[in-house]
């Protein structure tokens, strides 16, 4: 009778009077010759193609018991980026994997998130005006003040108003044009600066308030997108206060000299009133009118001559615009 032969590696019989020997299953091995039964591979191993061995199982597969039938990759959602492991780690919140057999997990793209565990996409968009810091985000939150999101641009995330804009105002979509009168040279701010009295800005979005007012044009507020015509004085005014870039030119009418009572010192001009005084009085008793008032002068008074009293004596009332006179008013006693 022939002698038998003893199982190769990788072969077992578990029974007499066999003409053959079985391969070991998969998830098995036999390293030895003669064997009956083979051996399980441990938990995230896999046996070789000759049944010889266990090799583990490689990064982003899983083999999960013994006798399992060789690795299997890692679903959706899943990763594992170690060999020989028998389970599949979750990818964290802010994270994907849209493969099977992945041995990482991708980050949510700015703007975009992810606020669950072990997630085969990342496809929510931050809400317009929301956004986030960078990849890797479980949620959004508001843009803040000074910065806007785009519902068109989610990947942008966050960005600054440009110069000439601003936003006020929390989460917004886009940001506003400075309004005319003002500006705003920097990017980011909630708010415009306001052009300064004697400046203004005529247009919206703008970066400088460099314009002052022209000549014979004011502008006393700030933050206005025009100047004002200056008061131009006419004929019977004259400038109390003149005007500059900030303030308007005060007019005043001339003053008018009462008639008989006042004459005129100086005349009226563009820069200066009329300035009247009284007419001078006078006194009759000793002085009598030597230049009579006009508009424009005083009365001139002169000493009144008296009659000598021991050769003279009065003939006539004196005139109030004459002297006394010899021989008219004054007449010799003797002759």
């Amino acid at each position: 009778m022939a002698a038998c032969d003893a199982c190769a590696t990788g072969k077992f019989q578990d029974k007499q009077g066999r003409a053959q020997c079985k391969t070991c299953a998969m998830g098995s091995k036999q390293p030895s010759t003669g064997r009956t039964t083979c051996d399980a591979c441990a938990a995230g191993r896999q046996s070789n193609a000759k049944r010889t061995g266990c090799t583990q199982c490689s990064a982003g597969t899983i083999s999960q018991a013994s006798d399992a039938d060789g690795c299997t990759k890692c679903k959706a959602g899943k990763f594992q980026d170690s060999s020989g492991k028998s389970g599949c780690k979750a990818c964290a919140a802010g994270a994907f994997s849209a493969a099977r057999g992945a041995t990482s997990c991708q980050l949510c793209s700015r703007g975009f998130f992810q606020a669950q565990t072990g997630q085969s996409s990342c496809d929510d968009k931050c809400t317009p005006g929301w956004s986030n810091e960078g990849p890797g985000s479980k949620e959004c939150a508001k843009c803040p003040a000074g910065q806007f999101a785009s519902p068109s641009k989610p990947g942008a995330g966050c960005r600054k108003c440009a110069v000439g804009q601003f936003q006020d105002t929390a989460g917004e979509t886009s940001c506003k044009a400075c309004q005319r009168g003002q500006f705003q040279p920097s990017k980011g701010l909630q708010q415009c600066e306001a052009c300064q009295p004697g400046f203004f800005q005529a247009k919206r979005g703008q970066t400088s308030c460099a314009k002052a007012c022209p000549a014979e044009r004011w502008q006393g507020d700030a933050g206005q997108g025009e100047c004002h015509t200056m008061t131009a004085c006419a004929g019977a005014e004259w400038e109390t206060t003149p005007g500059s870039s900030t303030s308007n030119r005060v007019c005043a009418s001339h003053s008018t000299c009462v008639a008989g009572q006042q004459w005129q010192s100086k005349p009226a001009a563009a820069g200066s009133d009329r300035e009247c005084q009284s007419i001078s009085q006078c006194d009759y008793a000793i002085q009598f009118e030597e230049l009579a008032p006009t508009t424009t002068s005083d009365r001139r008074c002169a000493p009144l001559s008296a009659c000598n009293p021991d050769t003279q004596f009065e003939s006539q009332p004196k005139s109030r615009s004459e002297e006394r006179r010899v021989g008219k008013e004054c007449r010799s006693r003797w002759s």
